[in-house]
């Protein structure tokens, strides 16, 4: 499977075929998904194609040409497209469906290649639209006599020594970037962030706990001052607990952070392994992020190209009261909703999850929009796999090995009054087994 987010700021010049090409590559389970913003493609015959399992997610982007070309956008059998403000120019049609011209003029502003699902009532024609923010930009600090290193302030980066206090003494500092030169940390305790540090930089290496904390202690790092000012955290690799409690009102970025869970967790101590001691974690829960106060203005927090962000167990971890933009996130084997949030604007930009009855629950006024992804299952469930309670939700995305498909793909509470979707409403894929999940 190859899952793309992109955001794509410079152009596709002067190509000679097709400038972008999804799907007809194996085709496998999860197939070729891209989520793509602000994307200029020039002189190209073909901008872009999907074709057997590719899935584009095209927004506020330019398709231009100047050779009378058939149409900008191709979409085979088994592809999929959602084009949402795209603007088209030199082309003879904006979008052909298998063979047949479907959308033309020089401006898209919202179409699907398949029918959505909706509620009994529900007049809605599009998806939700929330506010897209883009990622803050953290400018790299250039004067390296500001970057504090933790083992400068007695940091052993071992992989056995507790590490807690010397890490921050770093954050004392006054600098306003914090790294980890060497492969392993261990923090037992929680680290506090303050207002005067803007970025830290695991530089691909571990930080982890080796004694254990019960599923509610306290994270590994905390941002303990407000500031206007966005901090980034990224290039984590993290075990034992929490990652980050976000506590002060400041906007946070964590980038490339990759959450051991399942999958390895039994044998990352083992010899020649990633952490020299234990990555104690005493919980079926692996959580990035936590808003540990939920009252007042919504947090706000960028995710990009992480694991376990939003995920719950029976209701008590859905994060609350955050505004999020997701782009590329990845949950899975969790006990409960692998996306869960109350009293939140959440935005995905592209996902990928595995293996659980409910994929997104949005409660108590969310509002939750989907931009595409991939959704595995090996064994077949009751679901929903959506749960909206009192909320808003749209989403597009694939939903794999369709043989297995969930019973209920979509269950609404609002006001005392349950709707559900069933997996008939959705459109399988001809020749691939999965299916096209489009709610609205």
């Amino acid at each position: 499977m190859i899952q793309v987010d992109l955001e794509i700021r410079s152009g596709l010049r002067e190509c000679r075929g097709t400038a972008i090409c999804l799907g007809d590559a194996g085709a496998g389970g999860g197939g070729d998904s891209l989520s793509a913003r602000k994307v200029l493609v020039n002189g190209a015959p073909v901008a872009l194609r999907a074709g057997r399992a590719g899935q584009a997610i095209l927004l506020e982007s330019k398709l231009e040409s100047s050779g009378e070309e058939a149409s900008a956008i191709v979409i085979d059998p088994d592809g999929f497209l959602l084009a949402r403000d795209i603007r088209v120019s030199g082309y003879r049609g904006a979008v052909a469906l298998h063979g047949e011209a479907v959308v033309r003029g020089d401006f898209i502003e919202e179409y699907a290649s398949t029918k959505s699902a909706r509620l009994t009532g529900n007049a809605a024609t599009r998806s939700l639209r929330l506010q897209i923010k883009d990622s803050p930009i953290i400018s790299p600090e250039q004067d390296f006599s500001k970057w504090a290193n933790v083992d400068d302030f007695g940091a052993l980066g071992d992989g056995c020594a507790d590490d807690t206090a010397a890490i921050q003494r770093a954050m004392n500092s006054g600098n306003p970037v914090v790294y980890f030169p060497r492969a392993n940390y261990v923090v037992n305790g929680t680290v506090d962030i303050p207002a005067s540090v803007r970025e830290m930089t695991w530089l691909f290496g571990a930080v982890h706990r080796s004694v254990a904390t019960q599923p509610d202690g306290s994270a590994l790092f905390r941002v303990a001052e407000p500031s206007p000012e966005p901090l980034l955290l990224h290039q984590a690799v993290t075990a034992g607990g929490v990652f980050l409690d976000h506590e002060a009102d400041r906007p946070v970025v964590l980038e490339d952070i990759y959450v051991i869970f399942n999958h390895i967790r039994s044998s990352a101590s083992r010899a020649d392994m990633l952490f020299p001691s234990p990555a104690a974690q005493n919980t079926t829960m692996w959580r990035l992020y936590r808003n540990t106060l939920p009252s007042g203005v919504a947090k706000e927090i960028f995710i990009n190209d992480s694991l376990f962000f939003g995920g719950d167990e029976g209701g008590k971890y859905a994060l609350e009261n955050v505004n999020a933009w997701v782009r590329m996130g990845n949950n899975e084997h969790l006990p409960g909703a692998q996306f869960a949030f109350r009293r939140s604007d959440v935005w995905v930009f592209g996902f990928k999850a595995e293996n659980a009855e409910t994929l997104f629950l949005a409660e108590n006024r969310s509002r939750i929009e989907v931009l595409g992804g991939s959704f595995l299952n090996w064994k077949h469930w009751r679901g929903p796999v959506i749960l909206s309670r009192d909320s808003l939700v749209s989403a597009i995305f694939f939903m794999w090995h369709w043989g297995l498909a969930t019973e209920t793909i979509w269950r609404d509470e609002n006001s005392g009054v349950f709707t559900t979707v069933p997996a008939t409403r959705f459109n399988k894929l001809d020749k691939v087994d999965g299916a096209v999940i489009t709610i609205r």
